[in-house]
């Protein structure tokens, strides 16, 4: 390679780059070798600075687009999540809002008279009537002494007034729970044995006619959907 050329291209890399390049110690061979090198790299330089730039801008947006991704899916769970906040805050506002509904109609018919004060008797037939007595005392402690087993309870909004459930097994061919065809009949103590009835029959329930008046309270009959027959019970006091 002419010198001329030879010192031009260091010349050139000393400005451009600021680096000295030696050819005098270096054979023809090595010349050569070194002016390709530092050819490439002048030639090259923009375009690899280009491609550089190039993979700094991909990487930022793939970090970018990454990001918001991240941001997306975030506010999106936050968004669901809330929404299910909500919808919870909801549900549980409107089961608050039935059950005091509820509770407000309950207070409202336990308030007037003509109501049901509890259960004043169960009842039940067998035809094995001893041994199911004896049955029942053995196991349950239910020890009727020909009278049924009395079960004394109180009133929750008049714990003063005590009550009584009386559980009682009938012989099999009773006709006390006649015209039901069931096994069983259920008692019912009510505060006001007429009220209650009046207003039942209004509603449309079968009412049966039969009174029955005794020292320890009025007694009247009435009729589910089935036919079982329903005793309610007025005490005295």
């Amino acid at each position: 390679m002419p010198a001329t050329v030879v010192r031009h291209i260091g010349d050139h890399i000393k400005n451009r780059f600021g680096r000295t390049v030696d050819f005098t110690r270096e054979t023809q061979v090595n010349q050569d070798l070194i002016v390709n090198r530092e050819v490439s790299k002048v030639c090259f330089a923009p375009m690899n600075a280009l491609v550089n730039t190039s993979t700094v801008e991909t990487n930022r947006e793939r970090v970018g687009r990454r990001w918001y991704v991240a941001r997306l899916f975030t506010a999106l769970i936050g968004a669901f999540g809330f929404g299910l906040q909500l919808a919870s805050q909801g549900w549980s506002r409107s089961g608050i809002a039935i059950a005091t509904v509820q509770s407000q109609k309950r207070k409202t018919t336990m308030s007037q008279q003509g109501r049901i004060l509890g259960i004043g008797g169960i009842f039940f037939k067998s035809a094995n009537q001893q041994q199911m007595k004896e049955w029942y005392a053995k196991h349950l402690g239910f020890a009727d002494s020909g009278h049924g087993v009395m079960l004394p309870w109180r009133e929750k909004d008049n714990p003063e007034s005590e009550q009584m459930t009386i559980w009682s097994i009938f012989p099999g061919n009773t006709k006390y729970f006649e015209p039901s065809q069931a096994s069983f009949m259920v008692n019912y103590i009510v505060d006001d044995l007429e009220v209650l009835v009046d207003r039942l029959a209004k509603e449309g329930v079968r009412i049966d006619p039969k009174r029955q008046d005794e020292s320890y309270g009025r007694f009247a009959w009435i009729y589910d959907p089935d036919g079982n027959k329903i005793e309610l019970w007025q005490p005295l006091h």
